[in-house]
């Protein structure tokens, strides 16, 4: 099972939205088959799995076990259902890591292998399973992404200067490690001053995958009325603007907000991100906008960067998290260190 975990974590981003199932067959201790669910729309980790096995392995599958870390689906998707492919293969015993909270599944794929007189195991390695699937569990159980934080701040607890100028806190390492993040997420969020102090391009060309999609909280309309080119409006990247304002330009989605309110603003944010099957979320800053999805309670997890100098004086304090939520704290190299939160008691 931890084999399908680790099967699973590596082809999550490809899958998106659906959840990357890890998949195992063993016949006597031997794994014959494994797979994990193909990029979006292909072929799921059950199936996967059974086509992996070779063909002097094919006689075995009757006699062998198979491990999935989330329920198999019982639904016609886009692809067949994955539980009647189980039971045409021929599997007499099946271990589940958890049940899959997708309401078309919850419980009918497991019951359809009973059906068929397979002996079903739920809950081997559950808790390190929901862990993997984190971002589609969130999606199905809260109706919005999984929503991530992430900010550098200086060793003394600075966000960012006085004056709207960009100031890197944190090195070289830390900037990719940032990239290798955004390429595990669905969608990237700043707010609209972020963008236009710091300019960012908000994608992935420090690391390898697929960039996420851009979005800006503009309320004021101030970035689409900016006079100059923007980097984070560049083409090639799916980008969206929600704005109080009413905008047209080329290529930009733009969403009109309805709310004066932060609280409804970032409601109506969600509702939006879930309606458009955005998994989870990776917001970068700035601190108005990361302090407000605190504040009201919508994060799930936090990755703080620090660095060892004292860059200023003075300046915007960065973000505060309750220390009870801190899970994990670790050097990163000879400057910047990383905290770990989750939004769990």
């Amino acid at each position: 099972m931890a084999r399908c975990i680790e099967l699973s974590t590596a082809g999550r981003r490809a899958a998106m939205p659906n959840p990357s199932v890890g998949a195992v067959l063993v016949h006597k201790g031997r794994i014959i088959g494994e797979g994990a669910t193909s990029p979006y729309g292909g072929a799921h980790g059950e199936v996967n799995c059974f086509n992996s096995v070779k063909a002097e392995d094919k006689p075995l599958i009757t006699d062998a076990t198979l491990y999935v870390s989330l329920e198999p689906c019982a639904h016609q998707g886009r692809t067949p259902a994955c539980a009647l492919r189980i039971i045409q293969e021929g599997v007499k015993h099946v271990f589940v890591a958890c049940v899959d909270p997708f309401a078309k599944v919850a419980g009918k794929g497991i019951q359809l292998l009973k059906e068929a007189g397979i002996k079903v195991v739920v809950g081997l390695l559950e808790a390190e399973a929901k862990h993997s699937h984190r971002r589609f569990f969130t999606y199905h159980q809260k109706k919005r992404p999984y929503i991530l934080l992430k900010w550098a701040q200086t060793a003394d607890g600075f966000f960012a200067p006085e004056t709207p100028v960009q100031k890197w806190i944190t090195s070289k390492y830390s900037k990719r490690l940032t990239h290798k993040w955004r390429a595990e997420e669905s969608a990237i969020m700043i707010g609209g001053h972020t963008a236009l102090i710091d300019d960012p391009q908000l994608n992935v060309r420090l690391w390898h995958g697929q960039n996420p999609h851009r979005y800006i909280i503009d309320t004021s309309g101030a970035l689409l009325m900016a006079e100059r080119s923007m980097k984070v409006l560049s083409p090639g990247v799916p980008t969206s603007i929600f704005s109080k304002v009413n905008f047209k330009t080329n290529g930009i989605e733009t969403i009109k907000l309805h709310s004066a309110e932060p609280l409804g603003i970032i409601e109506q944010i969600m509702a939006h991100l879930y309606e458009q099957q955005q998994l989870s979320v990776l917001v970068e800053g700035g601190a108005f906008t990361i302090m407000q999805l605190i504040k009201n309670g919508y994060w799930d997890e936090a990755r703080v960067l620090i660095g060892d100098t004292v860059c200023w004086a003075e300046g915007i304090k960065a973000p505060e998290i309750d220390r009870r939520f801190l899970k994990q704290e670790q050097r990163l190299n000879e400057l910047d260190s990383l905290r770990l939160f989750r939004n769990v008691d």
